[in-house]
């Protein structure tokens, strides 16, 4: 299945995704790949963009987001030019395929739904981390919420219900320091959901990284120290 775990604080952002693909197969979920990372990253790594749902139509948005991001690689209005585009191109794609498949977990039906789509990073015009999130909240095309959520100073997550409530429960970030203590933090907690929920969440879990550029050395330092206490 997906998840898609995002924790935007006021100097840094931390994106991490599950590595578990899956087909529905006459309504049953069936493995078909366990390396499939959930987010892309466009502007030299300071924007990551995730998407859950289908997988094709992620591969659709990633490919429009990536190539207008390098037209305008330069801008530093692009976190603005991409915020502004992503809902028309999320509607087009929800159209193009049916987004009322559904699979059973258990023995409860449940719809597949459209594409949600998560965007954190940093902002050059505005100076500062942000993240977006605009989710696909029906049954239908027509039923698309593209109205963009912040998601500032929040942890949000997408994909499978029951693990991302698990994420909500289990996560805490309040004695975290540094990106790193984050990132460990997410890890920890994506694991729990994948032997929570093996059907659905697995695989490698990926991870990445956005700091005020300010800060980027003295958080890398910090955990190269921290690497070589660790090898010592």
């Amino acid at each position: 299945m997906s998840l898609l775990v995002s924790v935007t604080l006021k100097h840094f952002t931390v994106t991490c995704s599950d590595g578990l693909a899956v087909r529905i197969e006459n309504g049953v979920l069936v493995p078909s790949s366990r390396s499939s990372c959930k987010y892309w990253t466009v502007a030299k790594g300071d924007i990551a963009m995730g998407s859950t749902g289908s997988s094709f139509m992620g591969m659709m948005i990633s490919t429009f987001a990536t190539s207008l991001a390098e037209k305008h690689l330069d801008d530093p209005e692009l976190f603005s030019i991409l915020e502004k585009a992503i809902p028309d191109e999320l509607q087009r794609v929800n159209k193009l395929f049916p987004t009322n498949i559904e699979y059973l977990d258990g023995t409860e039906s449940i719809n597949l739904g459209g594409t949600n789509l998560l965007m954190a990073g940093y902002d050059s015009s505005q100076q500062r981390i942000r993240s977006i999130f605009w989710g696909c909240l029906a049954k239908g095309a027509t039923d698309l919420n593209l109205t963009p959520r912040d998601c500032a100073d929040k942890i949000q997550a997408i994909g499978y219900g029951k693990a991302v409530a698990l994420v909500l429960e289990k996560l805490d970030v309040a004695d975290c320091f540094t990106p790193w203590d984050v990132e460990r933090n997410v890890k920890s907690v994506i694991q729990q959901a994948a032997e929570a929920f093996p059907q659905f969440i697995g695989g490698t879990i990926y991870t990445h990284v956005i700091s005020v550029p300010e800060l980027k050395e003295i958080y890398e330092d910090l955990k190269n120290e921290t690497a070589k206490l660790v090898a010592n």
